[in-house]
């Protein structure tokens, strides 16, 4: 005998004790194709005329919000006209109630480094804060 008050005998979703998917979380994509030419100018003798440029590149970012206090982002680019990462910057933020950290952290590129900040949430504490960084002016 089939007793809807008994339940269903099979689960309708069997990852529903091992994953939580309420995690809000949220991930842009974009390509961008551009492409420049000088176009004809007039003949100089010291005038060098620049070639046409083609910039061809794919922008991924997104961010996950972990736990209530704890959010995680990242930020990518990849360039397919010189087959290289362009930038990679990852970021993290803790709140701690009165106070909040935030991490950046670049791990290659020209502008390589991180950033950590420790700081008072209140508008009357805003000067109170630590802050470290190494970034590519000083390694």
């Amino acid at each position: 005998m089939n007793d809807p008050s008994l339940g269903s005998p099979t689960r309708i979703d069997p990852y529903e004790d091992y994953v939580d998917f309420s995690i809000p979380w949220d991930l842009n994509t974009s390509f961008t194709l551009s492409y420049a030419d000088q176009g004809p100018l007039p003949a100089r003798d010291n005038r060098i005329r620049r070639s046409a440029y083609t910039a061809a590149s794919l922008n991924l970012n997104g961010s996950v919000k972990l736990t209530e206090t704890l959010r995680f982002g990242f930020s990518t680019n990849y360039d397919f006209v010189n087959k290289t990462p362009a930038f990679t910057n990852l970021d993290i933020t803790k709140d701690l109630h009165c106070w909040q950290i935030t991490g950046n952290w670049r791990p290659f590129g020209p502008t390589r480094g991180y950033f950590v900040t420790i700081a008072a949430k209140s508008s009357l504490l805003q000067d109170l804060k630590l802050s470290r960084n190494k970034t590519f002016l000083n390694y």
